[in-house]
């Protein structure tokens, strides 16, 4: 028996990559300056999520809107948050 490589559902943005897997979606913000970016479908959580950081509250609705505050730094994160 060969073993197959299993590749889970992601997309991308400039400076943003999500990645499902199951009932989960893992967001990682790479270098992103922006203070919006908009999930696509398949990767909107199941409840409105709001993790606070040290450079303020980032927030990821279940409408698929993320916004983050207004840094003059561009931001280096990850968030994981349920995906139905």
């Amino acid at each position: 028996m060969a073993l197959k490589k299993i590749n889970p559902p992601s997309a991308s943005g400039p400076g943003w990559y999500v990645t499902r897997y199951g009932a989960l979606a893992v967001l990682r913000l790479r270098n992103y300056s922006g203070t919006t970016l908009t999930l696509p479908g398949g990767f909107t959580p199941t409840a409105d999520c709001t993790y606070r950081q040290a450079y303020g509250d980032v927030n990821i609705r279940m409408s698929g809107n993320v916004t983050l505050p207004d840094v003059p730094q561009t931001i280096w994160d990850t968030f994981v948050y349920p995906v139905a």
